[in-house]
């Protein structure tokens, strides 16, 4: 039987489930940065956020992210956000479909945000390599975070097209 990827809308009960899956990679990069426990992340980040989906790997919640809006940063060409994915090790299952929903859904996100921004800890090898493949610039570590640990800022902006006819 293949295995169906999908990418719904985030539900409570949809982060509930990340927080007791999230991978340990990722409550190590949470708690550096924040301190937060897992439950208390996924509730945070949505609650900041103005955008929010779950990717299900056959119905079950595998990833839950979104992006949190940052209006101090506007720039002139649109609002900046704050880009966030905390995934469970369901994702290392359906890696080909997993970075294929991850373009799908990061092309929809600039599409509203000239720019998306965050910051991935130095440690968490995996999360860099995919930034990476999203085509995220990801600059030199710096000390971030509640635990001033080595995280390296990403950023991605909106890319213009130009009409070749104009």
């Amino acid at each position: 039987m293949a295995t169906r990827v999908s990418v719904v809308d985030a539900t409570p009960k949809h982060a509930a489930r990340i927080a007791v899956t999230m991978r340990v990679e990722e409550i190590r990069e949470l708690q550096a940065a924040s301190g937060m426990a897992p439950d208390d992340a996924v509730i945070f980040a949505i609650a900041v956020s103005q955008y929010t989906r779950t990717i299900l790997v056959d119905g079950e919640p595998a990833a839950l992210f979104g992006v949190a809006p940052l209006p101090s940063e506007e720039k002139e060409g649109g609002p900046v956000g704050s880009v966030w994915l905390l995934a469970s090790n369901l994702v290392d299952e359906v890696p080909i479909e997993f970075t294929k929903v991850c373009l799908k859904e990061l092309s929809r996100m600039r599409e509203d945000w000239a720019v998306l921004i965050n910051f991935i800890d130095a440690r968490y090898e995996k999360a860099l390599r995919w930034a990476y493949w999203m085509g995220f610039e990801v600059r030199a570590p710096i000390p971030y975070g509640r635990a001033q640990l080595p995280f390296h800022p990403i950023r991605i902006e909106r890319t213009k097209c130009v009409d070749p006819q104009a």
